[in-house]
């Protein structure tokens, strides 16, 4: 009978052009492949709402909605200008209904199934042109989640592990 919210931020960048494991030059990038515009930088922020409500001891569902804003900046093989793109909306809503197997004084074991709802955008444009697939904020799929999580304390320290397979 418990309810809970909840909210998370997540911020990644990146930059530059990484072949294995060493830094690759616009140069050699350009050299080496037949594409016109080359990655300079990209910026990804998400916000996370979520909401759970414990339907038993054993029983709970959750439901999480992102909103999430993309920033990137590319570079053209002609005359190397630099292209900025950015896209900003909500994302795929996921539900999950989550089941206790186990659980006793220091451990716990859950396991979880939810469905991934297409609720981002898919189509998001810069001058007319579509946006890259890493720039839409939605996926265009349902899709559902499996998700297992284990905990365990140890005196005055909690341990925990999660697969969480899309």
């Amino acid at each position: 009978g418990s309810f809970m919210m909840s909210y998370i931020n997540m911020s990644m960048k990146m930059d530059g052009i990484i072949k294995d494991s060493s830094d690759v030059s616009e140069d050699d990038y350009f050299s080496n492949s037949n594409y016109m515009m080359a990655p300079k930088t990209m910026e990804k922020n998400v916000h996370m709402l979520g909401a759970m409500y414990g339907v038993s001891n054993k029983f709970t569902l959750m439901a999480m909605i992102p909103h999430i804003s993309n920033q990137m900046t590319m570079i053209k093989k002609m005359g190397r200008s630099h292209v900025e793109s950015d896209s900003t909306s909500i994302g795929d809503m996921r539900l999950t209904s989550l089941f206790k197997l186990s659980e006793n004084e220091d451990s716990t074991f859950i396991m979880g199934i939810g469905l991934t709802l297409p609720t981002g955008e898919i189509n998001q444009k810069k001058d007319g042109a579509n946006l890259a697939y890493g720039m839409q904020t939605g996926s265009g799929s349902y899709a559902l989640n499996f998700v297992s999580t284990y905990t365990r304390g140890v005196k005055s320290w909690q341990f925990g592990a999660q697969i969480d397979i899309k």
